[in-house]
């Protein structure tokens, strides 16, 4: 637990958690973190997805369609996370 009020060095933090640890600071500062793992997990994880067709609903958005997604996840119109056809960005 930190309850320290200065402006201190917090890159040190992390590297004294042990796996699934948790710090919990009181100065109205977070840190936060996913249990997700590293590249070799994420890896894993798509390699079981693509053996087993298993794939997100997303809806796909053009570049000048994101002002328009912008005002539809403010009213709350959004059933799937939207994802940007990149070939439709300006270079």
């Amino acid at each position: 637990m930190s309850t320290v009020p200065a402006n201190i060095d917090y890159d040190a933090f992390p590297r004294m958690l042990t796996l699934n640890g948790t710090l919990a600071n009181l100065n109205r500062r977070s840190i936060a973190g996913t249990p997700v793992g590293g590249i070799a997990e994420t890896q894993e994880m798509l390699d079981f997805c693509a053996a087993h067709d298993i794939g997100s609903e997303v809806e796909i958005i053009g570049a000048d369609d994101i002002d328009a997604a912008h005002d539809r996840v403010a009213t709350g119109d959004v059933r799937h996370p939207f994802v940007i056809d990149i070939s439709t960005m300006a270079d």
